[in-house]
């Protein structure tokens, strides 16, 4: 069961096991922002991107703020997927939201009551994917940037082994694409590679001293 924790003037949600969804003292979106934002490609087209592992909503409301906030970035249309198994952990941020304030509130709202919420005047729709993920990634659009957040191995192995990065590999066909996940350890960027990304070093963020990167397709 999620949990929302209070230490030294901080809050953060955590798992039943105790994983930290973000390091403390670092606000969400803002880390999401440095992750997943700063390290998104950006080439003046319409974009799908993977959210995987919605957990509070902060990787998407970091995009949806960069987009809101940048007017240019609306030439084209936007659609943000999240994917996750489960609502408990945006549901105990939305039930905390005076905590949590640079989440995307209302939005998320929708989003959890609708299935998907769309941005008025903009060509911007964000939508909500149940169940799990090694089964759903085959019904969604093929992504241009993916953003994967599940929890960590330790907790979560089968979202980290070869054979999802296959399936992602397989479904991407020749699109070119980029993941970005915060994990780093080589097994993990061995079973990347493994399935045909080509992985690098990605922006540090909070404790972490480096992120990683993993393209496929691209020249």
């Amino acid at each position: 069961m999620a949990q929302l924790k209070h230490i030294d003037g901080d809050y953060y949600i955590a798992s039943d096991i105790g994983e930290i969804i973000h390091p403390l003292m670092c606000d969400a979106v803002a880390e999401s922002h440095r992750l997943y934002v700063e390290q998104m490609p950006f080439n003046n087209k319409s974009m799908v991107i993977w959210d995987v592992g919605l957990g509070i909503g902060s990787n998407a409301s970091a995009v949806l703020h960069h987009f809101c906030n940048s007017p240019e970035q609306f030439n084209h249309n936007l659609e943000i997927i999240s994917f996750d198994i489960t609502l408990e952990y945006v549901e105990l941020a939305l039930a905390n939201h005076t905590k949590f304030t640079s989440l995307q509130i209302e939005a998320l709202k929708a989003l959890i009551g609708n299935q998907e919420w769309h941005k008025e005047g903009k060509s911007v729709r964000w939508k909500l994917t149940l169940g799990d993920f090694c089964k759903t990634l085959k019904q969604e659009a093929v992504p241009d940037f993916i953003m994967f957040d599940p929890f960590s191995k330790r907790e979560n192995p089968s979202m980290w082994d070869v054979e999802l990065f296959a399936q992602i590999a397989i479904h991407l066909g020749s699109k070119p694409c980029r993941l970005v996940t915060y994990a780093t350890h080589p097994e993990i960027r061995q079973n990347l590679a493994l399935a045909g990304f080509r992985v690098l070093d990605g922006h540090a963020v909070g404790r972490r001293k480096k992120s990683t990167i993993a393209e496929i397709n691209c020249n």
